[in-house]
């Protein structure tokens, strides 16, 4: 049913199938993780399996998973011989559905001690990043409790739902990577003159891959060279290792953390240093800003609100038996652009004599209020700072805020094909002209949105009809990738006669850089390089589209140089005929209200789809039928 790779050969890091079957009773379906590689080292792959019957009867391999028995009706569980591939006579059950412990094993011994310590709880974190302020707050506040080895964004139910009088907890792995730098450590082999050794052949390969990007989405229109990706990557990372440790710090129940790699080995991106253990920029100032005795953290709820909008703030004091009992008074600052403050006051904390029985914890909060911002649109810095007695890091945090008064004005019509209701009240709330889509002829070029359900009934006419407007000058907006989807086929009806694939390159602590160009798409937005992610935040997919033909225009897309290498684009324009269509991944329909890039983003796209609005329907091209049958649109 399906053999494919998965982050090797060029191949994304998830792989999904659907098909139907016929079988009949006693019948076997395996469902098999190799090693695509040729080892199992550091393999974390996950396996969903579901199986469901023509009377709707539904088996799931996880859910039905039996920790006393094996099989554990209908599904068998167990492991093949090693090999190549796997042969059937060598499969054997499993005979435990989990591994205990031993009696008596603790989470530490110390020195001179005789037996195990059971007082710590020892976890593995590492939540999704871009982090999403639900991230942050399990970082801060959850409890984490006896949660263990939880990899790659499936933190949160776990870290939420743990027991609330769990142990102390030393988090024993965290954080946040980079990009491997593929054009500095290739020239480092070549200047020592080791081209031929297996490393230096392995980050060469990805850098080729890199390359190839580069050209084929002119990537000179972002960045001043193909190093200049890599070092905006490296200097990204401090920020955002910043950020999960002031979560971190601002835990009490923290009393420990280890960092994942002091550097960037086995070909990955998440060391402080670079594999030739060059320092990482601005690495060594985070550190040491993070674990100081005695920090402030600061937290806000929203990155970017709109202008009106209330920001809840807080901030958490970071106290590691650094003050002398006594009091002290800290300032609390909002300070606008111009250098505005909107906002000040002074609390006052006071620190109690140490008690010799109870000790203090590690963190306590400090202030936390609801504010209203009503100023001038721009960056806006959420600061704290004792004004005598103390010398804390941090104290600094930063969020945006928009002007809605100041969006640009849509004055097209929009053309809506497919219903969503939601979107059409949307855009009729904030005074944008709709219609919708309807059969035959088009008196003018129309700027046409799709929105994730293709218009009623479907399928292959409904999508010619829409190809044909395209064709003769319309521009159509494609806000979901699901859109395309017919049955297995998720892509089935995507107007490309190469379709690609829809891949998923997940951001954690491997993560990927996410870049944007100067275009109209982007107009009043930050772009010409690497995204903002306290700018744009929540509106980072892990959806990218990969291996189509190069667009005509390449407006945003993503890269993952760690471990290993993949890319894809999120936004990218093609031509069609007189006119074109934008495949988009970005998040913007489902944050439309809530986060004001995703207001500017489709405004933009409105904007520009209708450039040529105002002009005649073009004549279709001549040989436009048989572009249609390599689309595979026959009717």
């Amino acid at each position: 049913m399906l053999d494919s790779l998965l982050n090797v050969g060029g191949k994304s890091n998830t792989a999904q199938h659907k098909s139907t079957l016929s079988v009949a009773r006693g019948d076997t379906i395996d469902f098999i993780v190799g090693w695509g590689n040729g080892n199992y080292g550091s393999d974390s792959t996950a396996l969903s399996a579901t199986v469901t019957s023509s009377a709707g009867q539904t088996f799931n391999v996880a859910t039905d998973f039996g920790q006393s028995k094996n099989p554990s009706p209908p599904w068998s569980y167990g492991i093949f011989a090693p090999g190549a591939r796997p042969v059937a006579d060598t499969f054997s059950l499993y005979t435990a559905g989990r591994i205990e412990p031993p009696v008596g094993m603790g989470s530490l011994s110390n020195p001179g001690s005789m037996k195990w310590e059971d007082v710590l709880s020892d976890v593995h974190v590492y939540p999704r990043v871009p982090h999403t302020m639900d991230a942050i707050q399990s970082l801060r506040a959850a409890p984490l409790g006896q949660a263990s080895n939880v990899w790659g964004g499936h933190a949160l139910d776990l870290l939420q739902s743990a027991n609330a009088g769990a142990k102390p907890v030393f988090l024993s792995e965290y954080g946040i990577g980079s990009a491997v730098d593929l054009w500095r450590v290739t020239r480092q082999f070549e200047q020592l003159g080791k081209t031929e050794v297996e490393d230096a052949q392995f980050y060469h390969d990805k850098l080729n891959r890199y390359l190839a990007d580069w050209k084929r989405w002119h990537l000179e229109e972002v960045f001043s060279g193909p190093e200049d990706f890599f070092a905006q990557s490296l200097r990204k990372m401090a920020a955002q290792r910043t950020l999960g440790l002031n979560a971190i710090r601002a835990n009490p129940r923290i009393v420990g953390h280890s960092l994942t790699g002091a550097n960037d080995h086995v070909s990955a991106g998440e060391g402080l240093t670079t594999t030739f253990r060059d320092l990482k920029p601005g690495t060594v100032d985070a550190l040491f800003e993070a674990w100081s005795p005695l920090r402030l953290c600061l937290f806000v709820n929203s990155t970017h609100v709109y202008r009106g909008s209330k920001v809840h703030l807080e901030a958490v004091l970071a106290n590691e038996d650094a003050l002398l009992p006594g009091k002290y008074p800290i300032r609390i600052q909002i300070v606008g652009p111009n250098q505005k403050r909107v906002f000040e006051r002074t609390v006052e904390i006071t620190i109690a004599p140490r008690n010799a029985i109870a000790e203090a914890p590690f963190a306590g909060p400090i202030f936390a209020e609801d504010v209203t911002l009503d100023g001038l649109e721009g960056r806006y810095r959420f600061l704290a700072a004792f004004e005598r007695g103390a010398a804390a890091t941090g104290g600094e945090t930063e969020f945006h805020v928009t002007d809605a008064a100041q969006m640009p004005a849509v004055e097209s019509e929009v053309t809506l094909w497919g219903e969503d209701v939601a979107l059409s009240g949307w855009l009729a709330q904030h005074g944008i002209r709709t219609r919708a889509f309807t059969p035959g002829e088009a008196a003018a070029r129309e700027v046409i949105l799709v929105s994730s359900t293709p218009a009623a009934p479907g399928g292959v006419r409904a999508w010619s009809e829409l190809a044909r407007r395209i064709a003769r000058g319309a521009t159509v907006i494609f806000l979901a990738p699901e859109v395309f989807a017919e049955g297995i086929n998720p892509l089935a009806w995507l107007p490309l006669a190469n379709k690609g694939t829809p891949a998923s390159i997940h951001g954690w602590l491997y993560l990927k850089d996410e870049w944007a160009k100067q275009h109209p798409v982007f107009d009043g937005l930050p772009a010409g390089g690497l995204m903002d992610y306290g700018y744009y935040g929540d509106l980072i997919p892990d959806a990218v589209w990969a291996d189509q033909e190069a667009p005509d225009e390449a407006v945003a897309g993503a890269i993952k140089a760690s471990q290993d290498y993949s890319s894809g684009l999120t936004v990218a324009v093609y031509k069609l005929g007189a006119g074109r269509f934008i495949l988009n991944t970005l998040r913007i329909r489902e944050n439309l209200g809530t986060h004001p890039s995703a207001e500017r983003l489709l405004r933009n796209l409105l904007r520009y789809g209708a450039r040529d609005a105002k002009l005649p329907p073009a004549a279709l091209p001549a040989n436009f039928d048989e572009q249609l049958k390599a689309m595979g649109f026959n009717e």
